[in-house]
């Protein structure tokens, strides 16, 4: 992908704080004043949030292992031209 692009890192929450609508604000407010129409973000598949993402519009894009003995991550990427109002109204 040859696109200028933000790239966020995992946003997780203490258990406590989990569905209040807490991560989709900050989610929104880390992205909504971007000029890069594209935004990764690396998760681990196994994170509560990982469905999350999907229904927010992130799309699969591949695998990383950023250590040789660390798990791999997934690879997210959201269109913000188009996920972002989604997940605004969301």
């Amino acid at each position: 992908m040859n696109a200028p692009k933000v790239a966020l890192v995992e946003l997780i929450l203490q258990a406590p704080h989990r569905g209040q609508g807490i991560g989709k604000r900050l989610m929104v407010e880390a992205l909504s004043d971007r000029e890069e129409p594209i935004a990764t973000l690396l998760a681990h598949s196994d994170a509560p949030a990982i469905h999350m993402y999907r229904h927010w519009g992130w799309q699969p894009a591949g695998t990383v292992q950023s250590q040789p003995h660390w798990p791999a991550n997934d690879a997210l990427v959201l269109d913000l031209r188009v996920g972002l109002p989604a997940l605004m109204d969301s």
